[in-house]
């Protein structure tokens, strides 16, 4: 049992002659609350913004972190002569024992703060205060964080710089800076895990054809990306270039480079176009024959717009048939 809350119990023990304003803890032994732990300032998280290219190559990214330390003019002390004076009303221990009669025979004690130091542990004379700091002992230091991005970091890793938190005489260690990685967007090539995915729009002479392109990678290097010969490339088909993704954090090498296709297609074509098509392909097996009958239709294009202006329009329909039947029913089968 804390040898405090034993002397609450025991009613402060009355007014215990030749003990004077003895600390009851000091009586047992167990000297300030605390007094022999090391007090560690909380931790900050910091967002570091950093796009792909960086994640990739690798870097240093700057990040402004302005941060609170002791006064060098006075070490922390907020004394002009690096003095520390102890209150006399705490013994330094920043607070005091107080107790109050609760009832007869019956003493309540409780710890408060020294009202003297403002419980601060120590004092500072007007005169005596350190000019730099106006007795306050920390100062505000403009500071830039670097922090080092290693190539195959992924968003939401932690890099963290021990001590580097605020300092205060009231803590021992200060806590910890934590950068936590935010990968920024890019317009062009998106992340996914080790691998890097692109969209590449070509014609369709290319796609039946073969075709190669040029690629500038995140390092600023330029590839020169081919298809094999004879290879159709379909609209939506994906090739990969291996190698050339991410760096990978845990072994060695790198992902792949995979790249999404979409085709161009020419809006219309003249006569010599389609003979020519039609002479390097084989017409299809068993083309349609059209009856004497039959009426000739030609198609449109069709947009969502259309299906969804053709959806109203049908429902309208449906409500002015429902009001002209007397309102809504449902659905009926027809007997024979």
């Amino acid at each position: 049992m804390n040898p405090q809350d034993l002397f609450g119990m025991m009613g402060g023990m009355g007014g215990m002659g030749g003990m004077g304003g003895m600390d009851i803890s000091e009586m047992f032994g167990g000297g300030h609350p605390g007094m022999n732990r090391q007090t560690r300032g909380r931790d900050v998280g910091v967002r570091t913004p950093v796009d792909l290219a960086t994640l990739y190559k690798g870097g240093v990214k700057e990040v402004p972190l302005p941060r609170t330390i002791l006064c060098p003019g006075c070490k922390g002390t907020g004394n002009k002569n690096g003095i520390k004076t102890t209150c006399s009303e705490c013994n330094g221990k920043k607070r005091k024992i107080v107790r109050r009669m609760i009832g007869p025979g019956m003493v309540q004690q409780m710890q408060v703060p020294c009202d003297k130091c403002q419980g601060q542990g120590d004092m500072v004379q007007e005169k005596d205060k350190c000019k730099k700091c106006n007795g306050s002992k920390t100062k505000e230091e403009e500071r830039v964080l670097k922090v080092q991005i290693k190539p195959g970091m992924e968003d939401g890793e932690q890099i963290v710089f021990e001590g580097a938190g605020d300092q205060s005489p009231d803590i021992d260690i200060p806590g910890s800076v934590i950068a936590v990685l935010q990968a920024e967007d890019d317009d062009k090539i998106k992340r996914n895990g080790d691998d890097l995915e692109i969209n590449q729009t070509i014609s369709l002479a290319e796609a039946l054809c073969g075709f190669a392109f040029e690629f500038k990678h995140l390092d600023g290097r330029m590839l020169y990306i081919k298809t094999p010969n004879g290879k159709v490339v379909s609209p939506g088909f994906k090739m990969s270039v291996k190698g050339e993704g991410m760096p990978k954090q845990h072994g060695s090498g790198k992902g792949d480079l995979n790249i999404t296709f979409d085709i161009e297609f020419p809006k219309c074509m003249d006569d010599d176009q389609i003979s020519d098509i039609k002479g390097s392909f084989a017409g299809p097996k068993n083309p349609a024959k059209e009856s004497a009958d039959a009426e000739e239709c030609f198609m449109e294009g069709y947009t969502p717009e259309m299906w969804q202006s053709m959806m109203e329009s049908k429902m309208g329909e449906d409500e002015e048939d429902d009001m002209e039947d007397g309102g809504p029913q449902g659905v009926q089968c027809s007997h024979q």
